[in-house]
């Protein structure tokens, strides 16, 4: 059991949409992001710069992405704890 409370909130919508949602202390432990597989590395490098203050010390971001497409180059402030591939699908772990 927890002795502590936990804060979860879920949004399924773009990550622009869900970032402009936010306040701008909002902070999070740990963030899963399942872009379109299509979405170039681009847009995964940009939206995971958008959330660079969203990202508490310590957090996690996970990263679904096809194992097919290009793959981006992480932000420096992240680092990459995990990467394996199931198939068709690529699951990449990073922390902050």
């Amino acid at each position: 059991a927890l002795d502590h409370s936990v804060d979860i909130r879920v949004a399924c919508q773009p990550v622009t949409r869900a970032i402009e949602a936010l306040s701008p202390d909002e902070q999070f432990d740990l963030v899963f992001i399942d872009p379109p597989y299509a979405d170039p590395g681009e847009t995964v490098y940009s939206d995971l710069e958008s959330l660079r203050h969203h990202i508490a010390p310590g957090g996690f971001v996970l990263i679904e992405r096809s194992s097919r497409g290009d793959q981006p180059e992480w932000p420096v402030w992240l680092d990459r704890e995990a990467d394996k591939t199931y198939g068709e699908t690529r699951v990449v772990l990073l922390s902050r």
